[in-house]
């Protein structure tokens, strides 16, 4: 499919109360998914960390940094993404720390996944 990001609206499974809109992006650097959480298309903003997005599916830009860390590795993934490509800072553990390089497609089972 080559797209670089996948757009989901989260609800809570007991009691349906929206949690944003997860917008899926494959990392190169991690080699995995990471997902900053967006606004509800009418502006609710749900509890917890919100990113403002620009909208762009092709060449997304999020606001402020995607830090994401953790894991079995106790890793850590902080970047900007700005234009579709990833700014990774130099915090990051992985070995694109400090480097800028183009967002990739996301799998194609992360582009079907919920879909029928």
């Amino acid at each position: 499919m080559n797209t670089v990001l996948v757009v989901r609206r989260q609800v809570h499974g007991t009691t349906g109360e929206s949690l944003g809109r997860g917008c899926w992006i494959w990392c190169p650097g991690c080699d995995e998914a990471h997902r900053p959480v967006i606004a509800d298309e009418d502006g609710h903003e749900p509890p917890g960390p919100v990113w403002g997005w620009d909208g762009n599916l092709t060449a997304p830009t999020f606001t402020p940094s995607v830090l994401v860390q953790g894991g079995p590795k106790n890793s850590v993934c902080h970047s900007f993404i700005r234009n579709g490509r990833w700014e990774f800072l130099a915090d990051s553990t992985h070995h694109l720390a400090g480097q800028t390089v183009d967002m990739v497609p996301v799998p194609d089972w992360l582009t079907m996944e919920g879909t029928s």
